[in-house]
């Protein structure tokens, strides 16, 4: 875990799945890269794009928040600009605040599917569910076929409606992790509706 020196982000990147991070040691991994990372804060962590800051980007962020003063910062912190989705996601206090944070930049299938659902776009998110729902009722459907092909031969017909089954199966639980990530976002909502 580094120190940081975390602020919001540019009112332009509230609604995108990003955040800005100026760090040295992460320079040669995400500069000119939209790389995806694991950022971690106290227990809780998500997956998203981190941009690199350069000093145009500090300069531009300095312009936005009022009194913040970032410009005189960046000779001696790391810096992360977040928006208020990804900052409430991980429980950050208020900002801006000194926090210790984990970056881990990760090029996983894993990382990629974790940080489309965990987009502040609901329009990402539902491209992403509807994705793995279309995948897994395509499992289904050969699974189907598969289960059409033991009924319709004598020869292997057990073998055959066992595939079929497993299929199916597995089809089935692709969609249900397609669909959960919708379930738990609106939880998430309720929870905060509830708690206002």
């Amino acid at each position: 875990m580094n120190d940081y020196r975390v602020h919001h982000a540019h009112s332009d990147d509230m609604n995108e799945g990003w955040i800005w991070v100026k760090d040295e040691s992460l320079i040669e991994t995400v500069r000119g890269r939209r790389s995806i990372a694991k950022v971690e804060y106290g227990d809780r962590h998500i997956y998203c794009e981190i941009m690199y800051a350069d000093q145009a980007d500090i300069e531009r962020f300095d312009d936005y928040l009022t009194n913040a003063n970032v410009r005189n910062e960046t000779s001696t912190q790391n810096l992360i600009f977040v928006n208020t989705w990804y900052s409430t996601l991980l429980g950050m206090p208020k900002l801006p605040g000194s926090l210790r944070v984990r970056i881990r930049p990760s090029h996983s299938l894993y990382a990629y599917c974790v940080s489309c659902f965990q987009h502040p776009q609901v329009v990402v998110v539902l491209g992403m569910v509807l994705g793995f729902i279309g995948a897994g009722l395509g499992v289904v459907g050969v699974g189907l076929g598969f289960i059409g092909i033991g009924l319709s031969s004598t020869a292997y017909r057990t073998f055959w409606l066992a595939v079929g089954i497993a299929w199916i199966f597995m089809g089935s639980l692709i969609c249900v992790v397609g669909v959960w990530p919708l379930v738990t976002r609106t939880r998430r909502r309720v929870r905060s509706l509830d708690a206002a």
